[in-house]
């Protein structure tokens, strides 16, 4: 029975019965049927009313239908234009500095008072702070006033201007102190270190000067007779070496080195004869140091001289031999000397306990697995008269 029959007062028969069945087993059904009740005017109109809504819904235009969609559509765009302006102010707002931040004070000099500073360094600054000086007096001048007109000065500087100008300027005077401090340092950074025998100049870099040219600081002498004073064998003539030859011995570094490049020039002022630059010396004081020689000995430049127990891999003894006094590990090419007179030069290069030698630009010798890795160079003075000079050591980091 549809419900309209029913509220309309047929509620006999199987049909009604039915209905009321099913509102008793249905709270929505059983809620319509009491409403009914309580609700004032035609029922029956109310029905029906309902039933055209929804079996026949308005029909909307296709404009109207856009024009719906157009304002969700215009409330978003408008939304995300004004999320984006907000953003971007905030964003500007912090990488910008405020008037205050970047305004010196001006109770406070920024340029340091030292007078070590040259003044042309804040030049730059100084012009910048007169032309700002002027801006400011000209637009501290009053209005002018025409007649029957009032002409009013327009700004020359925006607050953004004067605070880019004033952020260019402090970041300026903070570049001009470090750079100050700096030359500052520099100039008074000048410290002197002690020369003693037992010190070690180890991964110091840069070329080292072992020679001044002018006299022989920063070496120690060892003599076969000792009542003999140094300067009488060892001596500095128009800023080069000269050594004796007799009595025997050495000059050896203060300081000990361990992987370096050594040059050392010499000659023979009169007739050649016997020398011999010393390697890895150790501290014995003795006329035979425990070294390893770079024989100088004229014809046989190049050679190792394995002195007081030293030793190199290259020597090896033959069978049944007894070890010599003074071991020899030859050169291995022929002689690379100039004549008597003319000046010779040796490059050494000292690493791990690896000897490599160019004598006058020509490899002469190597040796390698040395006992020591660290030890004082020594210039030997044996037999006869020898110059040296450009000695010279450039550490291997």
């Amino acid at each position: 029975m549809p419900l309209k029959d029913y509220i309309q007062g047929n509620k006999h028969g199987k049909e009604a019965n039915r209905l009321e069945r099913e509102a008793m087993k249905d709270p929505f059904l059983q809620g319509a049927l009491d409403g009914f009740e309580n609700v004032t005017g035609d029922h029956v109109k109310i029905i029906e009313r309902l039933e055209n809504r929804f079996t026949h819904p308005p029909v909307v235009s296709h404009k109207k239908r856009n024009r719906l969609l157009y304002w969700p559509v215009a409330a978003s765009v408008l939304l995300l234009i004004g999320f984006g302006i907000y953003f971007l102010s905030e964003r500007n707002r912090e990488h910008t500095p405020s008037f205050a931040e970047v305004q010196p004070d001006e109770n406070k000099s920024v340029i340091p008072t030292d007078s070590s500073v040259p003044e042309f360094k804040y030049a730059k600054r100084l012009q910048r702070e007169k032309q700002v000086t002027a801006a400011d007096a000209e637009l501290s001048e009053p209005p002018v006033i025409a007649e029957n007109s009032v002409t009013i000065m327009e700004d020359k500087k925006s607050e953004k201007q004067m605070i880019q100008e004033n952020a260019a300027d402090l970041e300026d005077e903070i570049n001009e102190i470090a750079i100050a401090k700096q030359d500052m340092v520099q100039e008074n950074s000048v410290s002197a270190k002690s020369v003693s025998e037992n010190s070690r100049a180890k991964s110091v870099f840069g070329e080292i000067n072992l020679f001044n040219g002018s006299d022989l600081t920063g070496w120690g002498f060892v003599l076969k007779d000792d009542s003999t004073p140094p300067e009488k064998v060892f001596n500095v003539q128009n800023g080069v070496i000269h050594i004796t030859g007799d009595p025997f011995g050495y000059m050896y570094t203060l300081n000990e080195y361990d992987n370096y490049r050594l040059h050392v020039e010499w000659r023979w002022p009169q007739e050649a004869s016997n020398s011999g630059i010393f390697l890895y010396v150790q501290n014995d004081n003795k006329v035979w140091p425990n070294a390893i020689e770079c024989q100088l000995h004229a014809g046989d430049a190049g050679d190792f001289v394995l002195l007081s127990g030293s030793d190199l891999a290259e020597f090896v003894p033959k069978e049944g031999e007894t070890r010599p006094a003074f071991p020899v590990i030859k050169k291995k090419n022929a002689s690379s000397e100039m004549p008597v007179g003319e000046w010779n030069s040796a490059d050494i290069t000292c690493e791990n306990g690896t000897i490599t030698v160019f004598i006058n630009g020509v490899f002469q010798n190597k040796g390698t697995k040395s006992m020591h890795k660290i030890g004082h160079v020594a210039l030997q003075s044996e037999g006869k008269d020898i110059q040296f000079r450009n000695v010279k050591l450039i550490p291997l980091k």
